[in-house]
């Protein structure tokens, strides 16, 4: 999931954990998701420089795309 700031970050991260069970990582500056993360959580400015770590068959989901600048 990609947001556009960290205030939203914390948010996002706050209510998923409240909601699932899955462990969630964080791409953040110098925090950096282990490639086995199935939930990732990242600010849009970290997740652009690093998105080619990611394999192809990774499901993007934008949050609040109309704010990006991409």
């Amino acid at each position: 999931v990609c947001v556009s700031s960290g205030p939203v970050l914390e948010q996002f991260a706050k209510r998923l954990r409240a909601g699932t069970r899955l462990p969630i990582a964080i791409e953040r500056a110098q925090l950096h998701a282990p490639r086995s993360a199935r939930l990732v959580i990242a600010t849009q400015q970290s997740l652009w420089r690093r998105l080619s770590s990611y394999g192809r068959d990774t499901l993007l989901i934008y949050d609040e795309c109309h704010h990006g600048n991409l």
